[in-house]
């Protein structure tokens, strides 16, 4: 209910013997619009997806394994230049995607051999979106793709040995990617990606009390286009660094661990950062390229404590708890200036993220609970938007989870709540005016799952139980929305079936 609709998932699986199976999978499902918390319909939410995978294993020796998988997707959806708007004269279009991965995956793992733990990893993925505009009138039948595909591999090796009252691990590895995207369309950054890197770690374990890990990786990158000048003229930028990252580990009682991080971290620009043109969705605010932009860097002290305890108020139950505060401060962030025109995405400045998350788990074998919750702040601290919270960032939030088990485990019934924080916006063509607060929200969710047998499952929930009106503050809904943009009571049912072994 609320979005009527219906999933239907059949997976079928062979083992040929003990070195070779197959698994396959195939989904479809379609979706009316839904309806918001008040009642009214939320436009263009429908959308049919149709999507499968098929993975092979096959083991020819002992401690080699190949895996070959391909994820085929489709999604028919419809799209508008402003989520949520009723503009009458706001473009939309009817959009089919296409995405398709193929991978393999090899790994040798000889039990005689310590100093092998080898995987390769290959893959490609190909994303296709075309689009027809349906609204205006004056533009009905305008036609624009999007088309990105990304060819990489990655491998890795760890060898374990032990020397100097230490048991140390030594992983090495390397990885590279390739990217072409390619569009007719102006404000779409068209151009080849290549990304490139290596890394070096080490771990050391003395006795069951101290953690060791030290690591050094090095990123680089090129980026190949063309301006927008005319005639346009071939342009290309690259970069690399180096990242270090430390770690160190301790375990005073058992069960109780406290940690210490320091890493740094590296950010290509990508191209849409540095060849888009054009206007936003075609329109007028006119996009310029930067050949001048700089990667960001991230340097991030992090600090914890984790906690596991088995048998604490019952025999069988357990206790699992962790808690992390974190400090990240990036320079040469990343994002567009709609200060002024053209507009073009730039290093605005620094930004810092910095906050605390924990999460804890009780299991006493005939139920369960589970809190999570983070306090984030993020903001940039220098520049034109010095002081103005990050777009997109991680909101402030809560959950708790319970549930009960019941008939031999075959039951399992729970409910959940989870509130969402504000957030603070301010104005990013003017920095100076007012700020905009978007309301957080609170919703419960209940569940039932019901194993009927070993080939029959039944499952059950309703989704925000009451039913509340809420828009989440990270969809760039827009300010003119005739709705809120998250959905009201949901019914969902799910019957699952297994034929065979």
């Amino acid at each position: 209910d609320n979005g009527d609709g219906f999933t239907t998932s059949t997976t079928g699986a062979y083992r040929f013997s003990d070195d070779a199976d197959i698994i396959g999978n195939l989904i479809y499902r379609d979706r009316d619009s839904y309806t918001d918390g008040n009642g009214d319909m939320v436009p263009w939410t429908g959308e049919s997806i149709t999507s499968g995978y098929m993975k092979a294993t096959l083991r020819p020796a002992d401690g080699h394994e190949l895996k070959l998988g391909a994820i085929p997707q489709r999604y028919n959806d419809q799209i508008a230049g402003s989520s949520g708007s009723t503009s009458p004269t706001l473009s939309r279009y009817d959009t089919d995607t296409t995405n398709q991965t193929y991978t393999a995956a090899y790994a040798w793992r000889p039990d005689d051999n310590a100093l092998i733990d080898l995987s390769v990893n290959a893959y490609h993925n190909r994303t296709r979106a075309e689009q027809t505009q349906v609204w205006p009138v004056s533009a009905i039948g305008n036609f624009r793709y999007y088309e990105v595909a990304t060819t990489g591999f990655n491998l890795k090796n760890s060898s374990r040995f032990d020397a100097w009252d230490l048991a140390h691990t030594l992983t090495y590895g390397l990885d590279y990617y390739y990217l072409a995207a390619s569009s007719e369309a102006a404000h779409f950054g068209s151009g080849e990606q290549q990304g490139y890197g290596g890394f070096l770690q080490w771990q050391g374990d003395y006795s069951d009390w101290l953690q060791l890990i030290a690591a050094m990786r090095y990123d680089g990158y090129q980026l190949d286009g063309e301006t927008k000048t005319v005639p346009p003229a071939e342009a290309s930028i690259s970069g690399d660094r180096w990242s270090p990252r430390l770690t160190v580990g301790v375990t005073p009682l058992e069960g109780f661990q406290l940690y210490g991080t320091y890493s740094e971290g590296y950010r290509a620009p990508g191209l849409q950062d540095v060849y888009r043109g054009g206007g936003a969705h075609g329109g007028g605010d006119s996009y310029q390229p930067n050949l001048l932009l700089q990667p960001e860097t991230a340097k991030n002290w992090e600090a914890g404590i984790n906690l596991r305890y088995d048998d604490v108020l019952a025999a069988g139950d357990l206790v699992r708890a962790k808690v992390n505060v974190f400090h990240t401060a990036v320079e040469n962030y990343i994002d567009v200036d709609l200060t002024v025109l053209s507009r073009m995405a730039i290093n605005i400045g620094d930004a810092r993220l910095k906050g605390i998350e924990a999460e804890a788990v009780y299991d006493y074998g005939w139920g369960f609970a589970n809190l999570a919750g983070a306090l984030i702040d993020a903001k940039v601290v220098s520049g034109v938007y010095s002081g103005q919270a990050l777009n997109n960032t991680p909101l402030d939030r809560f959950s708790a989870t319970v549930g009960f088990r019941m008939l031999e485990d075959q039951l399992t019934v729970g409910a959940q709540y989870l509130s969402v924080g504000k957030i603070t916006r301010t104005g990013r063509i003017n920095p100076d005016a007012p700020t905009v607060v978007d309301d957080g929200f609170d919703l419960v969710n209940v569940f039932a799952n019901w194993r009927i047998n070993d080939h029959a499952k039944l499952d059950f929930s309703v989704d925000n139980v009451f039913n509340t009106a809420y828009t989440d503050p990270q969809s760039a809904w827009s300010t003119t929305a005739a709705t809120e943009q998250g959905k009201g009571r949901t019914f969902k049912v799910a019957l699952t079936g297994r034929i065979g072994g």
